[in-house]
């Protein structure tokens, strides 16, 4: 496999990748998007080693076994003026909790990634399980432990209902689109310097995200994150 840096799928991180399959299909080897080790060259403290995905649901509930497809709506919820928060888009009734909880997840990282040193985790765990809740517990222990934080515009994730597989599993996709005015910047915040940028990469990003969200008791979460670096994806 062969590895090189890559921005991390949520946000400007830096993640590690392979070639997976025809085109670069990366999934997080410990869980989803950031991680926690410092990998010399990358420019960043973060890094994971990369599997080929496995895009299995999991077993599916009494609804129908047939994974069904949908898309959202154009019409959006606003935000109160000021707020740092992207808004949730409406989708079909049966992904709309699930595209809730990740919007709220979204919302808080963005939050996070701008105090990593005083971020509340239990309250992002509450959004997380399996290797989504391993990786980005790391990757907040580590920005707090290098002294890194992020500022300007969180990129607008331009969430969709990606497949509905059953009650209880649903794939929601994301092209997140960068701020071109405030871009969103990792710096080191002794002296807010921003982190060195990593090499461009070709084809550039953004890059499209694949989200499963489980639904464990009432409580949708985010169990991982698939990316697929071979093409820009154009939202």
């Amino acid at each position: 496999m062969n590895i090189e840096c890559v921005q991390s799928p949520l946000r400007g991180r830096v993640m590690i990748s392979g070639q997976a399959g025809q085109g670069r299909v990366v999934r997080s080897g410990l869980p989803v998007l950031l991680a926690a080790v410092l990998l010399a060259g990358c420019g960043s403290t973060s890094g994971v080693r990369i599997q080929t995905p496995s895009l299995d649901p999991g077993p599916s509930t009494s609804a129908s076994a047939t994974p069904s497809t949908s898309t959202t709506s154009v019409a959006r919820t606003t935000t109160p003026p000021g707020s740092l928060g992207v808004p949730t888009p409406s989708v079909t009734p049966q992904a709309q909790r699930a595209v809730d909880a990740y919007i709220a997840f979204y919302n808080a990282s963005g939050a996070a990634d701008r105090d990593p040193a005083h971020a509340d985790i239990a309250a992002l765990d509450r959004y997380l399980t399996g290797k989504a809740k391993i990786l980005f517990d790391s990757n907040y222990a580590s920005m707090k432990k290098s002294g890194l934080a992020y500022r300007g515009t969180a990129p607008n994730p331009r969430v969709k209902v990606r497949q509905i597989f059953s009650a209880k599993s649903i794939f929601l996709e994301s092209c997140p689109l960068l701020s071109t005015t405030d871009p969103y910047v990792e710096y080191t915040v002794s002296n807010g310097k921003p982190v060195a940028a990593a090499v461009k990469r070709n084809p550039p990003p953004p890059y499209l995200l694949i989200l499963p969200m489980v639904k464990v008791g009432d409580h949708w979460k985010l169990s991982d994150v698939v990316q697929n670096a071979s093409k820009t994806c154009t939202g």
